[in-house]
């Protein structure tokens, strides 16, 4: 389990929703070093396991300069971040465009 995702829990305690791309994600947690290349690969590793455990759901949209990364938190994160087999998956809008909340059914696992 990479550590820096127990601080992404702790970043995300007070916090209903937070949105931006990898490199402002870490920039705002207050972390060094480029981890900026693995961050979303671990984001989607463990967003089915320790980051549902913990409340947050973890989506992402395509923008021109990149992927933004978007978190939300609170409640059952488990029925809110999954979908049903053959159901749409579950969006979240933020600052106008609609963000994909990925599900363990359309990740394959």
């Amino acid at each position: 389990m990479p550590p820096i995702l127990f601080r992404l829990v702790e970043f995300m305690r007070d916090k209903a929703e937070w949105s931006g791309t990898a490199t402002e994600l870490l920039s705002a947690m207050g972390e060094s070093g480029d981890l900026s290349t693995v961050i979303t690969k671990w984001l989607n590793e463990y967003r089915t396991t320790f980051l549902s455990e913990n409340g947050i759901c973890y989506g992402y949209r395509r923008k021109r300069y990149g992927r933004q990364i978007v978190l939300t938190m609170g409640g059952d994160s488990r029925d809110r971040c999954d979908s049903d087999i053959g159901m749409p998956s579950r969006a979240v809008t933020v600052d106008g465009d609609t963000a994909v909340l990925l599900s363990e059914a359309q990740s394959g696992g």
